[in-house]
């Protein structure tokens, strides 16, 4: 790519020839007339500056202030777990209807790291980089369904979504092929370790789309517990 580039800003230093503006306005025609010495030498050099590098060089800074994982439910666990994810070096969102959790969980992270408490489920999907990884840790039963059905709407195919919660199993397999028929990705995992763990190293027990796992693997096994080497998971 960086080839592409240098040989456009190339192009870019032949002057534009003013005279083949078109009329009354400051649009340019599809080409230029090549290095004259009675051209606009500024014309070009600033477009292809302003859509060939900075345009790209925005994309790219808007992809780095993207997060990494998404968590809705922000209590003991889900609060936890968050700030294991980002003090092993991964950019943590959550998103709680009580704000002051939100509040709870900047206040509380490491020094260093990278964790953001939002007021809606929109901005969390918002800042999230694709394909978006979204765990609820709310309680078993409709909420799950609720907050399902809030935030598909939000999403875009290949995203995934996870209940943290202790959903009961025939719950899960019914979500994975619900969720799979609009195209997203659902998983179910079991935390085990209470708050200490969530926030030290919790044993993980990941079940569901087998697609997803591969995608959330290295965010599960970075913060599980460990034992002779290997991650709890």
């Amino acid at each position: 790519p960086g080839i592409v580039v240098k040989e456009r800003i190339k192009i870019a230093c032949f002057p534009y020839n003013s005279k083949r503006r078109l009329p009354g306005t400051s649009a340019l025609q599809d080409s230029w007339s090549g290095p004259h010495l009675d051209g606009d030498p500024g014309v070009l050099p600033a477009l292809y500056i302003k859509y060939l590098i900075l345009g790209p060089f925005k994309k790219l800074m808007k992809k780095n202030n993207l997060f990494d994982f998404g968590m809705i439910g922000l209590g003991t666990m889900g609060r936890n777990l968050l700030l294991n994810m980002a003090d092993h070096g991964f950019k943590a969102i959550g998103f709680d209807k009580d704000l002051q959790k939100g509040k709870l969980l900047e206040s509380s992270a490491t020094a260093g790291t990278t964790v953001k408490g939002v007021d809606s489920l929109e901005t969390l999907v918002q800042q999230l980089q694709v394909p978006r990884k979204i765990m609820m840790l709310v309680p078993a039963g409709k909420p799950v369904d609720d907050v399902i059905g809030s935030l598909l709407p939000l999403l875009q195919p290949g995203d995934i979504i996870i209940d943290g919660g202790n959903s009961h199993y025939t719950d899960t397999l019914r979500r994975v092929n619900a969720v799979r028929e609009k195209g997203f990705h659902f998983m179910g995992i079991g935390i085990s370790g209470g708050e200490h763990g969530a926030r030290t190293g919790p044993s993980i027990m990941p079940g569901g789309d087998a697609e997803a796992y591969a995608k959330v693997k290295p965010i599960l096994e970075a913060v599980a517990a460990k034992t002779d080497g290997s991650a709890c998971v």
